[in-house]
């Protein structure tokens, strides 16, 4: 489980991730995870793993490993 606290929505008005199906990690920054959506990009910023503490992704990142590609669901 997953739970998202902080994200911000990138309209995605190019084809830069057209191939990507929804749901698609399409970038893995300091700045968040970056997830293809139907209309957007959605860029998450702070999230918390079942049983864990909030955290933002930067501190995220540091003890996980997501790879580009990976489809959440």
């Amino acid at each position: 489980l997953l739970k998202l606290w902080k994200a911000s929505v990138i309209e995605n008005t190019g084809k830069q991730y057209a191939d990507a199906s929804c749901g698609a990690v399409v970038k893995v920054d300091k700045d968040g995870l970056h997830v293809k959506t139907a209309k957007g990009i959605l860029v998450i910023t702070e999230l918390q793993l079942e049983g864990k503490k909030r955290m933002a992704v930067d501190d995220f990142l540091r003890g996980y490993q997501v790879m580009e590609g990976i489809v959440l669901g």
